[in-house]
């Protein structure tokens, strides 16, 4: 198999295949990783004087058949290291130039309902990993293409059986950790309840009289002490906010209903003495009519938890001692809410409803990410490595060579 290193100014599109067979650098040793959410790398060892031509750099192969395969592109790391007067080995990142802006292309199209909430998020935090919590996903990179997407941590976009070509006794098995077995959610809201509303007090205020509206023997008092539309109600001296404020108000004498012999409204009090040498007087009674409208306000801080656990089925199967997690969250910059009319609690109103789904859905995600326990390490032939990526699935089945294997499909 030929290998290829070819200098290049920018990012290629391998449209022009026959340009890139070039030997820009002798490879005497060639190492390519990569892990989950990270850019691969590239290690060669090559002659201590080989020249560095460009920022960018290509590595492809060609096979017996004239296959030709793109292993990697990216840009050299620094100062060549673990060199001596032979060899020098180079370190190159398969990261873009336009990194960043395509991982921030991809986390504002993630910002959907009900995988991502920025009440999750503290202010002024913009890790585009933080659109990831509440899905069972991985930003994976394109080694060779330099491209971002998503890698599903179960499923991978392509699947390959290797079972034919693992490389004998490479085989090994391990478990890695235990899976969580339940995840505990603990969600705290601080956060302002506020309400408003209209209130007549004008009926009530004439119930609780006898007669079922309002009559006094001294009317100017009344009227000078009844509220003003813009007055404050309920203030005190300790407390000089009360949230009710007089919006109409008007109040004005009025000729009682007449009952005849019933006298339920009468105009004048009882007669009573002023003294054992003066007649009995009756004092002349006042009946009002009027309104009375107050404006409402309430305003106060609360603060609510709300807590679930999360359970899943799959399960090691033995004396392993169950595991569960427990996570705190936070939110961020509730401020003000206005609840419905039939609640007066954030997590029952739609947005703290809102909040649950998204709190389930990072539970799952926590569940989900440990449920991969079981460690698979083997070796192919480089013809079947050439283009494994990080978003395949590779299914191994026993064909007697591996005691206990019977089955597995792997996520790499």
């Amino acid at each position: 198999m030929k290998i290829y290193f070819a200098w290049a100014k920018d990012k290629q599109q391998f449209q022009n295949i026959e340009s890139l067979k070039r030997e820009d650098l002798k490879i005497f040793k060639l190492t390519i990783s990569q892990k989950e959410g990270e850019v691969a790398l590239a290690k060669i060892l090559v002659p201590t004087n080989a020249p560095v031509l460009s920022s960018w750099a290509v590595i492809s192969c060609e096979d017996q058949n004239q296959k030709f395969t793109v292993l990697f592109q990216g840009q050299p790391l620094g100062f060549p290291r673990n060199f001596n007067q032979d060899f020098a080995e180079i370190e190159l990142s398969a990261e873009p130039k336009d990194a960043g802006k395509q991982i921030s292309e991809l986390a504002c199209q993630l910002k959907t309902v009900p995988f991502y909430d920025d009440l999750f998020i503290e202010p002024g935090d913009d890790n585009p990993v933080n659109v990831l919590e509440a899905r069972p996903e991985l930003f994976c990179w394109d080694r060779c293409l330099g491209t971002v997407g998503l890698s599903n941590v179960f499923q991978g976009k392509r699947r390959l059986d290797l079972s034919d070509g693992v490389l004998a006794d490479s085989l090994k098995i391990g478990l890695g950790d235990v899976p969580l077995d339940a995840v505990e959610v603990e969600v705290k809201a601080e956060w302002v309840q506020k309400a408003n509303g209209e209130l007549n007090l004008f009926p009530k205020i004439a119930q609780s009289f006898s007669n079922g509206k309002i009559n006094t023997l001294t009317p100017n008092p009344l009227i000078h002490h009844w509220p003003k539309v813009g007055d404050k109600i309920g203030p005190t001296k300790t407390r000089k906010k009360s949230g009710y404020q007089v919006t109409k108000s008007f109040l004005e004498k009025m000729n009682p209903p007449r009952t005849g012999g019933l006298n339920l409204y009468p105009t004048l009090s009882p007669e009573f003495s002023l003294g054992p040498d003066r007649k009995p007087v009756r004092l002349k009674r006042a009946w009002f009519k009027g309104e009375l409208w107050l404006d409402w306000q309430y305003r106060q801080k609360r603060t609510e938890v709300a807590r679930f656990m999360l359970h899943h089925d799959f399960q090691l199967k033995g004396k392993i001692r169950p595991r569960h997690k427990k996570l705190k969250i936070q939110l961020q910059n509730i401020g003000e809410i206005l609840p419905g009319s039939d609640s007066a609690s954030f997590f029952q109103a739609a947005r703290g409803k809102q909040v649950i789904d998204h709190a389930i859905e990072m539970a799952k995600a926590y569940l989900a990410g440990t449920a991969r326990c079981i460690e698979v390490e083997f070796q192919v032939s480089l013809e079947q490595a050439l283009d494994i990526g990080l978003d395949d699935t590779v299914v191994l089945k026993n064909d007697g060579n591996y005691p206990g294997l019977l089955w597995a499909e792997l996520r790499i």
